[in-house]
């Protein structure tokens, strides 16, 4: 008889810890978290322009603006430049002038790299923000 009641016991404690599976205290959902959160995007306007410098470096230029619903800081432009065989050869960044971006706001960069224009074959934008 004693046999009997310890899994008696056993199953009566599984069937009522089973319903508190739906309960809050096991739920991960965060009730609280905003559904569309607000968030700065700062994206590439058109496309970035590329010219030699007085030393005949690769310069790329263009304007970034930030489309999010708030202000992106330290907005910093970086351009990753490949060769011939599509190697990465040189990284370059500079801040965006302003570097703090207000919703709609727009700003300018201008990137001088130390690879010669004519080694500077494609090349590829990248924004980062806090």
């Amino acid at each position: 008889m004693r046999a009997f009641s310890q899994n008696r016991f056993l199953i009566v404690f599984l069937s009522a810890a089973l319903p508190l599976a739906g309960c809050d205290l096991f739920n991960n959902d965060d009730d609280e978290t905003p559904t569309s959160p607000l968030s700065a995007n700062v994206v590439l306007i058109g496309q970035a322009t590329v010219q030699a410098g007085a030393t005949g470096v690769a310069e790329y230029l263009g304007q970034v603006t930030n489309t999010g619903s708030v202000t992106a800081r330290n907005v910093v432009v970086s351009v990753n430049i490949f060769n011939a065989n599509n190697g990465l050869i040189d990284v370059a960044s500079t801040s965006a002038v302003p570097a703090d971006l207000g919703p709609n706001e727009t700003g300018t960069f201008k990137i001088t790299s130390t690879t010669q224009m004519a080694a500077a074959i494609t090349f590829q934008i990248v924004i980062e923000w806090d």
